[in-house]
């Protein structure tokens, strides 16, 4: 091992999959989501992302200027039935920033019950209607639910009747095949008391690598009366600001972007050394699994070094091997105030 680094691994544990004591309690919430999104600011928002939305990431991000954070997609029906499962599925802290659940369910009244456990700890309650992965879809969750807005409302109504008209809900959808369905959509899950909408600018069968077609986005966004907020293609803080003039939206939110970039929407183009250094200091400090711990520092450095010291890179096996490779490209973990960690 380093010697630069023998303080950090006496200060603090190994990685390990994330344990948190009793977040704040959402009584004591200080944050007003729907303000955000109703005001003239622009509200950045970092996106659900199955297995990367875990604490470490999402903070590290709220630091780096996003306005609000998503979990990853957590099944509710397991959640609501397991306390190992929720010990394992969802992590936060007393410091941590707004915060939005992310369910998904092939039924409605699980995602209440899961609603009403996770209530005092968040600010809103998400439903997933668009992961377009093969197993989710084989499963009737994420976007196979795009083809049952009847049960999607139902799941809305669920949260409402469980977990109280206080609990803030909103549904994650992608386009359909045309703009009156993605509208019909949309009124529907509105009519069933969301909150509000975000629109992945996509529909199931395109490639991630398509454009997103930002003119259907305006066309929901000018359909509905509640905040709708775009999702797609979002990769510097320009394109948040060039989608939201062009579709009028609330909010933008950004994945794959923030996954290479977290400091994007703090208007840098590539993530400063202090942003990556400060992420393996909250991974040393709350723990994570090595294997997202490794894969977020990976896409991080993809625009910093070269090619093949990537792929040096991907060879590393362990916490001590990472923590050499930065030191070796001058990207050292440093001391950083508590406030940011």
């Amino acid at each position: 091992p380093c010697l630069i680094f023998q303080p950090l691994c006496a200060h603090y544990q190994p990685l390990q999959a994330a344990s948190f004591g009793s977040p704040m309690r959402r009584d004591d919430r200080p944050y007003d989501v729907m303000g955000m999104l109703w005001s003239a600011k622009l509200t950045t928002i970092q996106a659900p992302m199955v297995r990367y939305s875990r604490y470490p990431f999402r903070k590290l991000c709220a630091n780096w200027g996003t306005d609000i954070s998503y979990t990853h997609m957590i099944l509710a029906e397991s959640f609501s039935q397991s306390q190992q499962a929720r010990d394992a599925e969802f992590q936060s802290e007393e410091h941590e920033g707004p915060l939005i659940v992310q369910f998904t369910a092939p039924e409605a009244v699980c995602v209440g019950k899961a609603a009403v456990l996770v209530k005092p700890y968040c600010d809103a309650i998400d439903l997933n209607c668009g992961c377009p992965q093969k197993w989710a879809i084989k499963e009737g969750i994420g976007g196979a639910l795009m083809s049952k807005p009847e049960l999607v409302s139902d799941m809305v109504k669920q949260i409402i009747n469980q977990a109280g008209t206080d609990m803030l809900r909103t549904v994650k959808i992608r386009l359909r095949k045309t703009d009156r369905e993605s509208v019909e959509f949309a009124r529907q899950m509105e009519a069933a008391g969301a909150n509000w909408i975000t629109v992945h600018g996509r529909t199931l069968s395109m490639r991630s690598s398509a454009p997103v077609l930002h003119e259907s986005v305006k066309v929901v966004r000018e359909s509905l009366s509640i905040p709708v907020v775009h999702n797609g293609d979002v990769y510097t803080l320009e394109d948040a600001r060039r989608f939201g003039e062009l579709t009028g939206v609330h909010g933008v939110m950004a994945a794959r972007g923030l996954l290479f970039n977290p400091a994007l929407f703090a208007g840098h183009h590539q993530p400063p050394p202090e942003c990556i250094a400060e992420y393996v200091m909250m991974c040393m400090r709350y723990g994570t699994q090595f294997r997202c711990f490794h894969h977020h520092i990976s896409c991080m450095l993809k625009g910093l070094v070269p090619k093949a010291a990537r792929m040096e890179f991907q060879a590393t096996v362990s916490v001590a091997g990472v923590l050499e490779f930065l030191e070796l490209m001058g990207i050292v973990p440093q001391q950083v105030g508590d406030r940011r960690l």
